[in-house]
Order: structure tokens, then C-alpha cells, then sequence
């Protein structure tokens, strides 16, 4: 059986530097459940950065 995929994204205006906060507080702040996959998806201007 495939892991389920939960995917947030978003749709901001704000600085590369707040793009990099944001999956940073994401990432820290995620509670991973065993069997899921979790991906993020930044804004096109940040995924570089992020």
C-alpha cells in the first residue's frame, strides 16, 4: 500500500527571507506521522531559498 501525500501550498507575497521562516517553523513544528509523506510548496520566487 502507498503512504498517503499531504501537500500544503501556498500562495504569498512576502520576502524570500519569510518563504525560508515559513517552511523552517514548518518543518520544526511538523508532527510526522509514521506512513505519511509531507511535502511543502513554496511560491516560485522562493523555491530556491526554500
Amino acid at each position: 500500500m502507498r503512504a498517503p501525500l499531504v501537500i500544503g501550498n501556498w500562495k504569498m507575497h512576502g520576502t524570500v527571507a519569510e518563504a525560508r521562516a515559513l517552511a523552517t517553523a514548518i518543518r520544526d513544528g511538523l508532527k510526522r506521522p509514521r506512513g505519511v509523506q509531507v511535502v511543502v510548496c513554496p511560491p516560485f520566487t522562493a523555491l530556491a531559498a526554500v
